[in-house]
């Protein structure tokens, strides 16, 4: 288990004479991380779901279901990240664009191969917390011409921590 010192700031209530009005304190908090593949063989379609190897490079964290083509995450408070290589047919038009879904529903930072102004490609990131079981995947939201996935490049990064 990965374990960081985090800071803390804890506020104090002045009207009772404590005039230090936060102080720090050090308190050791642990991070669970799911590091996997992805495992698509076929050319992209827009709406497509990416496809995941199902036995993780590393895998610590609790609670956890990985299928083909989707992650079920339990209760917390997760940073996930994907990052896809993508394989076309002419690199100057064709590019694709993804999105990390949580129970169907688009997060707020897509992932991108277009390669205007850019230097590599952009992953695509969700900050979430939640409360009950959750279903993860990666979808296909946008797609110019034919591309595919380079499995070697490609990969879904999920961060678990307790607060």
């Amino acid at each position: 288990m990965i374990q960081a010192q985090v800071p803390i700031l804890e506020e104090r209530d002045v009207v009772y004479g404590d005039f230090n009005m936060t102080h720090i304190v050090d308190e050791l908090k642990t991070m669970q991380v799911l590091f996997i593949k992805t495992n698509n063989t076929a050319t992209l379609d827009l709406n497509d779901n990416i496809n995941f190897n199902t036995t993780a490079i590393y895998n610590n964290v609790s609670n956890v279901t990985i299928n083909s083509d989707n992650i079920i995450l339990s209760p917390g408070h997760y940073l996930i990240e994907c990052c896809l290589g993508i394989n076309n047919a002419n690199n100057i038009s064709n590019y694709a664009n993804w999105n990390i879904t949580v129970d169907n529903v688009e997060q707020d930072t897509k992932g991108s191969s277009t390669q205007d102004n850019k230097v590599g490609i952009d992953g695509s990131v969700a900050a979430i917390s939640f409360t009950d079981t959750k279903t993860i995947r990666v979808k296909i939201t946008d797609l110019g011409g034919t591309c595919s996935i380079n499995n070697d490049y490609s990969y879904l990064l999920i961060k678990k921590v307790n607060l």
